[in-house]
């Protein structure tokens, strides 16, 4: 009789998990569907606002008051991140319908990066965190879609800054492994608890639930980019320590 009531017990524990893991990804669908609408109705209004902001900004360079100027800042940083917000879930609805295509081509990473890295300077800067990059000449051409390669390290730039207190650093680092090209992007930053790291990669997940400064998509999204490619992406990390992204891309054939 207690055999048969633990067994009772148990497949009762294990239908309730399961049940809630049906919810889980219910909602979670929803959620994506209505994200999805949103996203596609909001585009060109803020991207609108983006645009109209940047050109008077561009007038109002050597003339006018310098009020104006902050307050057309201010409205261009904003549009320019709903935007970015936006093309996130339009991204995530592009990857679950399957209508996700690559424009792959033959691309030197050095000149690549520089990209990135021109963008997020400022922000380390600002923050007191030094952003190096290791990355050789001598490195083989990629058969990526450049693009999106440069969001995937837009993605993993933008989250070890935010997470790396004044005066650490960010690094970035490659190798060639055979085929691929395995980069690393590390912080110096306080670390992922081992309980938190099986959900980095989950939709609409923030190891900080009052941080409101995304949507949590955006290691998601870089998760989508790699695999869409052939390639891997992983995480290691140490508390105290910091944390690195590892991901893969495939070695252009000659």
């Amino acid at each position: 009789m207690r055999a048969v009531e633990n067994a009772v017990d148990k497949f009762g524990i294990q239908r309730a998990l399961a049940e809630q893991r049906i919810a889980a990804e219910i909602r979670n669908r929803q959620l994506e569907t209505f994200a999805a609408v949103v996203a596609h109705d909001l585009r060109n209004p803020v991207g609108l606002i983006q645009t109209s902001a940047g050109f008077l900004l561009d007038v109002l360079l050597q003339e006018g008051s310098d009020p104006v100027r902050k307050q057309l800042r201010i409205i261009h940083r904003s549009a320019t991140r709903a935007n970015r917000l936006i093309q996130d879930l339009m991204d995530v609805a592009r990857l679950d319908a399957g209508q996700f295509t690559l424009e792959r081509e033959r691309t030197s990473v050095p000149p690549a990066l520089d990209e990135v890295l021109v963008v997020h300077q400022a922000a380390a800067e600002e923050t007191g965190i030094r952003l190096e990059s290791r990355i050789s000449s001598e490195l083989p051409l990629l058969d990526v879609d450049r693009d999106r390669l440069l969001q995937v390290f837009d993605n993993l730039l933008s989250n070890a800054i935010k997470f790396t207190r004044e005066g650490g650093t960010v690094r970035i680092e490659a190798e060639q492994d055979e085929s691929w090209v395995r980069f690393s992007v590390a912080d110096t930053g306080a670390g992922i608890p081992e309980e938190l790291r099986a959900h980095l990669f989950d939709r609409f997940w923030q190891a900080r639930s009052s941080d409101r400064r995304g949507l949590g998509l955006g290691l998601a999204i870089a998760k989508g980019l790699v695999e869409a490619h052939g390639g891997s992406i992983w995480v290691e990390s140490q508390l105290g320590k910091g944390t690195a992204f590892y991901f893969t891309m495939p070695v252009a054939e000659f």
